[in-house]
């Protein structure tokens, strides 16, 4: 089999190369392969670690990313995994793989925009590297950050039946910047503004402690969720009449015929946190009820009295 596609994408590559790496146990690692981030034990503390990479045409496009644009979407998209297990930003390096020809002022913007970001997260860049590359521009970003106690770890694999399924916000808004962006369309801002510079979630760090399951929205929903109903051994159900659709998003899915659902459960990209708790009353106020945990496998959607199979369709690098 030579096809990424044929193999089943990313994830399905991932577990392909890493299954017979060396990966003796260790008691200082207290969250391993598998989630947002890795979470080691350094002293009596916690130090989680996350690698993203992010590549033009992939990640982002000189059509209509500012540099400082990039720079602040590449750090809020890395610490959106750090947050996404319990942990508060700290420090970063950044690989830099450059083309010829790129401009000095453009890659300074770029650090412009990263240092906007890095301020608003109270983290810090500590070194990395600068390269040349034959191919277009690809920056990588090592995030760290810290957790105090073990117990505040954030794992997909803790959801709970019984838990209620919650989201942090609106999905689907970076999706629909996206495609008003490549088809040229004018107005909608909003959702535009959402794909340039979205942001992640650290102004939730104090309202994790009745969090079972937790992970970023970064795939879309429907892949987050199967993410955590796999790992967690349990089914989830989400309900399409509690997932938040605003009045100007169905004014634009209507005006260029677009699913809104589609861009909710399959777009990807809003950095924003999904996530389960057996606390329904903590966050009534705080999230977005929108499905619960039940016992069982796989993720159902309940539509029009109908309930419909979720596969973990949502964004895949390779297919």
């Amino acid at each position: 089999m030579n096809s990424i596609k044929a193999l089943g994408g990313e994830f399905e590559l991932i577990k392909l190369l890493t299954k017979d790496c060396y990966n003796t146990p260790d008691a200082r690692v207290a969250l391993a392969l598998g989630d947002d981030a890795s979470v080691m034990k350094i002293g009596d503390k916690f130090l989680a670690l996350s690698v993203d990479s992010f590549v033009d045409q992939g990640h982002f496009s000189w059509d209509y990313f500012s540099p400082e644009d990039i720079g602040q979407r590449v750090i809020e998209a890395s610490f959106s995994d750090i947050v996404a297990v319990g942990a508060k930003p700290a420090w970063c390096w950044i690989s830099i793989a450059i083309p010829d020809g790129l401009s000095v002022s453009r890659l300074e913007g770029i650090y412009n925009g990263v240092n906007l970001s890095l301020k608003r997260l109270g983290a810090s860049l500590q070194g990395g590297e600068t390269v040349k590359i034959e191919g277009k521009l690809t920056i990588s970003i090592t995030a760290t950050g810290l957790i105090e106690s073990e117990n505040q770890i954030k794992k997909r694999s803790s959801a709970k039946v019984g838990d209620k399924l919650f989201i942090s916000g609106e999905l689907g808004l970076s999706k629909a910047g996206l495609y008003a962006f490549q088809n040229k369309i004018a107005g909608y801002q909003s959702f535009k503004d959402v794909h340039l510079r979205p942001k992640c979630r650290i102004d939730l760090l104090d309202q994790f402690s009745a969090v079972n399951a937790m992970i970023d929205i970064s795939d879309g929903l429907a892949s987050e969720a199967n993410h955590i109903a796999k790992q967690s051994k349990v089914a989830i159900k989400i309900d399409a009449n509690l997932l938040p659709i605003s009045e100007e998003l169905r004014i634009f899915c209507n005006q260029y015929s677009l699913d809104p659902y589609d861009l909710i459960l399959n777009g990807g990209e809003d950095f924003e946190l999904l996530f389960t708790s057996s606390n329904e009353n903590y966050y009534k106020d705080k999230a977005i009820l929108i499905g619960e945990v039940l016992s069982g496998t796989g993720v159902t959607l309940l539509k029009d009295d109908k309930v419909v199979e979720l596969d973990s369709s949502g964004y895949n690098h390779f297919i």
